[in-house]
């Protein structure tokens, strides 16, 4: 739970050095999430899937002052992702996953190598 406490800052600069592993970010963010979260019904989706992790061989690509290598992030439910449903909560738009990221989806995973922790129905 000390990964929790610690700053934005910290955890990339611990992700970068490899004193903290990508995976022990996520994992300890879900589980504050599943704390948090489950009692208040707005998780609508974890993102587990291995697609979420992509782009990672670019991450040299990427200067390290605007990297957010190993920091998670939520994503609204209404905010299109590649495979899942963005349903705005209408029924007609469950299982009809999205076919391509927004713009921020990709900005933020993709160029800044941020991860997506899971969807959101709470805006």
């Amino acid at each position: 739970m000390k990964l929790i406490k610690m700053g934005v800052e910290q955890v990339v600069k611990g992700v970068r050095d490899g004193t903290i592993g990508i995976e022990e970010v996520r994992r300890a963010y879900q589980m504050r999430v599943l704390d948090v979260a489950v009692e208040a019904n707005y998780i609508a989706e974890i993102c587990t899937t291995s697609d979420m992790i992509t782009g990672r061989s670019n991450i040299e690509k990427v200067k390290p002052e605007y990297s957010l290598y190993g920091v998670t992030f939520s994503v609204a439910d209404w905010i299109d992702m590649n495979g899942f449903d963005s349903t705005c909560g209408f029924a007609n738009r469950c299982v009809k996953p999205s076919s391509e990221d927004a713009v921020v989806i990709r900005a933020l995973r993709d160029n800044l190598m941020a991860t997506p922790l899971f969807r959101s129905s709470v805006n």
